[in-house]
């Protein structure tokens, strides 16, 4: 028993589309995995330098621009970072509501 051409073009038409839709989930979710990857290394590198610069005997504290500069992110980016790895302020800091 054959299918009227009718349907097979129907049932064509749908077994595409979800093949379609099911490929470009497919890439979303891998691309998405991918830059969420690289964006935690970087995080993850940048957290690691900052305990090795406030960690060490020369320097006990260090400017937010300092931290910022070598670490080659931004204030809000730097702030975040510390509060991550339990930074504090000192008490001297003239930023009120900065680290």
């Amino acid at each position: 028993m054959a299918l009227d051409p009718n349907w097979t073009a129907i049932i064509s038409t749908i077994v595409g589309a979800a093949l379609t839709i099911s490929v470009a989930v497919a890439t979303t979710i891998a691309t998405t995995f991918l830059n969420n990857r690289d964006s935690n290394k970087l995080a993850k590198t940048r957290r690691e330098r900052l305990r090795g610069m406030l960690s060490g005997e020369k320097y006990t504290w260090r400017s937010l621009q300092q931290l910022s500069a070598s670490i080659g992110a931004d204030e809000q980016t730097t702030t975040q970072l510390l509060i991550e790895i339990d930074a504090r302020a000192s008490f001297s800091n003239p930023r009120p509501h900065g680290l």
